[in-house]
């Protein structure tokens, strides 16, 4: 019961926080800015560190968990520092792909499953991928490889998602597909959207931050 309500509390704390970074999309007091970016992506690597710890849950899921969100630490203060040209997108991308990458092995330790759903949904976001440039006729090795890997690796996430959710109903694998299912559609939005349109903006940290929550909730939901 104690578990419970410290797993409540720390959520609170973190929707809380998230809900507010969210809505926050005008850079004019950088500092303010940066630090409530920061501060709303380490709430949620402290709230996944306290739902391992609240579960005795350190399997390899949780460990990819915890990596990817770590990345998100560095993506999102780098991604909003002002440079010219972009200096640093190759950095942040790279990050975001590596949380992108580490959330599809998350999915493929989750449970002791047959491992076909990951290279089958890759496959497939890589087609989907080849397509979408082919269609558009650009492509930019420096910023492009970045985005159309997040997008694949995210498929790949689906396809496992849809393995896990056939052999298995728990409480954990239904909230871990759900978050995937949110990030999925973060993924999209955040690179296939224009970011200028402030409805658009929002929406997209909106489901930024509930799909990281939700999947992380589902490392506490594993004594269930």
């Amino acid at each position: 019961m104690m578990s419970l309500i410290a797993f409540f509390c720390v959520l609170g704390a973190c929707l809380t926080l998230c809900g507010v970074s969210a809505f926050k999309v005008q850079r004019d007091k950088l500092l303010i800015y940066v630090t409530l970016k920061g501060l709303a992506i380490l709430s949620i690597l402290t709230f996944a560190v306290t739902c391992a710890n609240l579960a005795s849950n350190m399997q390899g899921t949780t460990l990819f968990i915890l990596l990817g969100i770590s990345f998100q630490i560095f993506s999102a203060i780098v991604s909003i520092l002002p440079t010219k040209n972009d200096l640093f997108a190759p950095l942040y991308q790279a990050l975001d792909l590596g949380t992108a990458l580490c959330l599809a092995f998350a999915g493929l330790l989750l449970t002791s499953l047959s491992p076909f759903g990951l290279p089958i949904g890759l496959g497939v976001g890589i087609i989907a991928s080849l397509i979408i440039i082919l269609v558009k006729k650009s492509f930019n090795w420096k910023v492009d490889i970045s985005k159309y890997g997040c997008f694949s690796f995210a498929v790949a996430l689906l396809g496992q998602v849809v393995v896990i959710l056939i052999n298995s109903q728990s409480i954990q694998s239904i909230i871990f597909g759900i978050g995937s299912v949110l990030f999925f559609a973060y993924i999209i939005l955040k690179n296939f959207f224009l970011e200028e349109n402030k409805k658009v903006l929002i929406s997209k940290n909106l489901l930024y931050y509930l799909s990281l929550l939700t999947i992380v909730s589902s490392i506490f939901l594993y004594i269930y």
